[in-house]
């Protein structure tokens, strides 16, 4: 095999960029619109939810995000104290 055919063979095989998806509905408003209807929903919950909608991962960047603009509150459950529960502000 020649050198050409090797450096051919190597470019060809190389992995593709990925790409974001995009979605009709952004992340935040998909939280914001589950925790007004659910009425203080856990993460766990939001997370199963996030899923569904087929998102990738889970919402936690997003839950950090609306909490720190104060959109939503965590507060700790009474079931467990390793729950976390948003509330909207």
């Amino acid at each position: 095999m020649t050198w050409q055919r090797i450096i051919q063979r190597r470019a060809n095989t190389r992995p593709h960029a990925r790409h974001r998806r995009t979605f009709a509905v952004s992340g935040d408003e998909l939280v914001l619109a589950f925790v007004k209807a659910k009425k203080n929903p856990t993460t766990k919950q939001i997370n199963q939810h996030w899923k569904s909608r087929g998102r990738a991962y889970t919402a936690d960047n997003t839950l950090t995000k609306l909490v720190k603009e104060k959109k939503l509150k965590r507060t700790l459950s009474d079931i467990t104290s390793n729950a976390v529960l948003p509330h909207i502000r």
